[in-house]
């Protein structure tokens, strides 16, 4: 039948990419905190986001109060609603949020189980914060 849509069978009406994002993860073990049922660590970085915000009392009715962390911190809702759900922060975005919650932003990205090794090393060279522009020497003209 022409123009009508019917969601793919398996997912119940819930995006594709959510879809993705879930499959493997048995529904018992995901909670709406973002830790794992029979662990109490946050899984991904959606769930340290949320720790984070709880800890730091953006909560309310038992979900992180996006729109007054956005409002004061000055971000885009769309953009935390989205780390929310599993995506990463661009690397300006992800040193602002971990300055924004207290933490670092490899904490943010890996939780305690950061790589370690020349791995470990290039990530944290890659996420150290970006030097201070030099200012310019003045030269005088002859």
């Amino acid at each position: 039948m022409r123009g009508t849509h019917q969601p793919a069978r398996g997912h119940r009406g819930r995006g594709p990419r959510r879809a993705q994002a879930d499959a493997g993860r048995p529904a018992a073990a995901r909670r709406s905190d973002g830790t794992s049922a029979g662990l109490d660590r946050p899984q991904g970085i959606e769930g340290r986001i949320r720790v984070r915000l709880q800890a730091l009392a953006y909560w309310r009715e038992g979900r992180p109060d996006v729109a007054r962390f956005c409002r004061e911190k000055g971000y885009l809702t769309q953009y935390v609603y989205g780390w929310l759900k599993g995506r990463v922060p661009m690397a300006a975005n992800l040193f602002r949020l971990g300055a924004d919650l207290g933490v670092q932003p490899v904490w943010l990205l890996f939780g305690e189980n950061a790589p370690d090794g020349w791995l470990g090393a290039e990530i944290r060279r890659l996420l150290r914060p970006p030097d201070p522009p030099r200012p310019r020497s003045s030269r005088s003209s002859r």
